[in-house]
Parts: C-alpha cells; sequence; structure tokens
C-alpha cells in the first residue's frame, strides 16, 4: 500500500497539508489526527471506487484509520 504513496504524493502541491487546514477540507478531523492517514482513507473511496463499508474496512487493515462508514460518509 505504501508502495505508490510517495510517487502520489510528489504531484501534490507544496505545504498541501497547511492547505488542507486552511481550506477546511479536514474539517471535523480530530486533532493528533493523521492528515495523510486521512487522506489516503478519502483517496481509497474516491480514487478506488470502494462503498463507504469497504473503505473503512480497508483503512481499518491497512493501519490507516479506525473509522466507520457512517463516520466517513459525514466526513467526505
Amino acid at each position: 500500500m505504501n508502495e505508490d504513496w510517495s510517487i502520489l504524493l510528489s504531484f501534490f502541491p507544496d505545504k498541501w497539508e497547511e492547505l488542507a487546514v486552511t481550506t477546511n477540507a479536514i474539517k471535523g478531523l480530530r486533532k493528533g489526527k493523521d492528515t495523510e492517514n486521512y487522506l489516503r482513507t478519502l483517496l481509497l473511496h474516491l480514487a478506488c471506487g470502494y462503498s463507504m463499508r469497504e473503505t473503512a474496512a480497508k483503512a481499518k487493515l491497512a493501519g490507516l484509520a479506525d473509522i466507520s462508514a457512517v463516520a466517513l460518509l459525514g466526513r467526505l
């Protein structure tokens, strides 16, 4: 799961994490949570076309996030 992540990140703008905060793209993310893992979880759903339930399960198995399908839907 990590092999292509660094390549994908190379296409992101500099300071993308700060941009995510200032544009409220990560609104609702609790303090201390990893912005990068949150983004990866959302991309599982958006880019791969997984259902919310599949996304939540795959994110948990990969160690990205422990989130329910309902909570993920709320964040989208």
